[in-house]
């Protein structure tokens, strides 16, 4: 039988993304097993652009930043953040082990 992580990671390799509340009803378990497959697939991950700094010097660029999760805006107010002019660096990092959709395992 299979699981329905597998069933999420299935659909989304053929171009259907899952919803916040498919990723929402994962049972802990399957969560743990399968965290670092399901979260590039997660509807609120955003990305971020490089930003070059203008000016005419030697700038040494550690990397690209994380990717950020739109379910942990820095006032609470969720995307109006971004739609009131402030900037996607704010909200949270996106990771497996700090999701907001994930379940703990001694919840239901």
């Amino acid at each position: 039988m299979i699981s329905a992580a597998r069933l999420i990671l299935d659909r989304a390799a053929r171009g259907v993304s899952p919803t916040r509340e498919e990723l929402a009803a994962l049972p802990a378990v399957q969560w743990e097993v399968y965290a670092a497959d399901l979260v590039p697939h997660c509807p609120a991950r955003r990305t971020l652009p490089v930003e070059r700094r203008p000016g005419n010097a030697l700038n040494v660029e550690i990397g690209e930043p994380l990717p950020r999760c739109m379910e942990q805006s820095p006032d609470g107010r969720g995307f109006a953040w971004m739609l009131s002019g402030g900037s996607l660096l704010a909200y949270g990092a996106c990771d497996a082990s700090s999701c907001p959709l994930r379940r703990s395992p001694q919840s239901p």
